[in-house]
């Protein structure tokens, strides 16, 4: 039996060696990446000796998960008892013949039992070393959660700044449709942004969403479907309206088109219009709820008014959470700008908002769009001053000027406030509403943003910039 347990734990033995330059060798890859690159901004507004600890202990994780297993090569090469070392030997693979530390098996023995010696004993360090690291570095983002930005937590989690939807439960699906049902506020994901969602035909759950955004009266809503299907037994659809829908639905489009059944979409929630906007949303929460509750919902982002829309379910909740009864988590949206919206009424098809649909997707299928003129009243979003900070915004900026925060764009740089530091509208759009937050949240003395091309999404990105600013109507 003796041989049998030898064999085993050098095979564990092995083992550790492979996973130890596994790490070694990613590590320098990030380091270099890292020293090639500029550091990200701070989280948060930070004192001395917070950014000299969290200085210590980001560069202290690079000297661990180098120093350690550099010492344990040294314990391997420089031990008496030398065994080769053999990666991949015991996982199936072809073993791959790492070699010595250059110069270590010339050592004299007494040498090389000092050396084993002094380096175990750095190997046991580094460990120690990392457990307290781990320990600050966990400290350093409750201490983010608690008092400076919100919800960082996840960050750390795997998978935690993925844009994947969070699976939703059946339970929680049935229990957000009880709370529609009930004339209850819910917080719904969607692809776009998160709508705080209400039943479309209850006039009094339209008047609390109304009341929990502090949103214009006048200010129409978008009533979200499951499909074509549900949308045609309220609203009326012509031949364009039909094709749009079924090229990108569902999708990040809203029809506007006449109202057939007033009181499936009561007229609060249209502002009174004969007219009502229609979408279907397509994360598959979304699509959920709108089966599980079996009616239109009103669901505009969950944002208080005027302010920039959330596209993570932290946001969400954080703006407008105390009103609802119950909260869908899907994780942060994909799209991260609002839907295009488009009027199919008399006349031509009419761009009314830009939005996460770029322009000339839709005039592959309808042709070319007209500009809103008076048909801009139908749509949400068209306030003079809309998803704006409370820092003031200077658009098409060359440059920061003192005390201003900066979002850049296409300038190579990555961080918190970089709209795309690869010069990508798409991402731009996504990107847009947390640039803004994460910007508002340092207090600066106002906004400044880097100048973005009109083409695709970056009409919709320019719109929203705009209304931040004040200078739309």
């Amino acid at each position: 039996m003796q041989p049998a347990v030898g064999d085993a734990k050098y095979a564990l033995f092995r083992d550790h060696k492979t996973v130890g330059i596994a790490i070694l060798l990613l590590s320098l890859v990030r380091l270099g990446w890292r020293i090639a690159h500029a550091p990200p901004p701070y989280a948060s507004p930070l004192s001395f000796l917070e950014k000299a600890a969290s200085r210590i202990t980001h560069w202290g994780f690079y000297a661990v998960l180098i120093g350690m297993p550099l010492s344990g090569w040294l314990v391997a090469s420089a031990s008496p008892l030398h065994a080769p070392t053999v990666l991949l030997a015991n996982w199936g693979l072809p073993g791959i013949s790492w070699p010595d530390i250059p110069l270590v098996g010339k050592f004299t023995f007494a040498q090389k039992v000092a050396v084993t010696s002094g380096a175990a004993t750095a190997h046991d360090g580094f460990g120690w070393a990392a457990g307290v690291l781990l320990g600050l570095h966990v400290i350093g983002a409750l201490k983010h959660q608690l008092f400076n930005l919100g919800p960082v937590m996840h960050r750390m989690l795997p998978f935690g700044s993925s844009y994947v939807p969070v699976k939703v439960s059946d339970e929680a699906v049935a229990q957000a449709a009880q709370a529609l049902k009930d004339g209850a506020l819910v917080l719904m994901p969607t692809e776009t942004v998160y709508g705080l969602a209400a039943d479309a035909s209850n006039p009094a759950a339209v008047a609390a969403l109304y009341e929990a955004k502090g949103r214009p009266r006048f200010n129409p809503l978008i009533s979200h479907v499951t499909g074509l299907e549900a949308a045609r037994k309220f609203a009326d659809f012509d031949e364009r309206a039909v094709k749009l829908a079924e090229a990108f639905w569902p999708g990040p489009l809203t029809i506007v088109v006449p109202i057939r059944d007033e009181a499936a979409v009561c007229d609060l929630a249209r502002a009174g219009l004969d007219t009502v906007a229609v979408r279907a949303p397509s994360h598959p929460a979304a699509q959920s709820l709108l089966k599980a509750f079996g009616g239109p919902v009103c669901a505009p982002s969950a944002n208080r008014s005027g302010r920039p829309s959330p596209t993570t379910f932290e946001d969400a909740f954080e703006e407008t959470g105390f009103a609802v009864q119950a909260s869908l988590d899907g994780g942060p949206c994909t799209v991260g700008v609002e839907s295009t919206v488009v009027a199919v009424l008399d006349g031509p098809v009419r761009l009314l908002r830009p939005g996460g649909l770029a322009r000339e997707a839709i005039e592959a299928v309808v042709g070319p769009l007209a500009e809103a003129d008076d048909d801009a009243k139908r749509s949400p979003g068209r306030l003079v001053r809309h998803y704006a900070p409370d820092a003031p915004l200077r658009l098409n900026a060359a440059a920061p000027e003192e005390g201003e925060a900066w979002l850049g764009f296409g300038d190579g740089f990555h961080g918190p406030l970089s709209l795309s530091p690869n010069g990508d509208v798409n991402e731009a759009a996504q990107r847009l509403f947390s640039c803004l937050r994460a910007a508002d949240r340092l207090k600066p003395r106002g906004i400044a943003v880097a100048p973005i091309p009109e083409t695709g999404l970056g009409e919709a990105v320019n719109d929203r910039l705009r209304r931040a600013a004040g200078f739309v109507g």
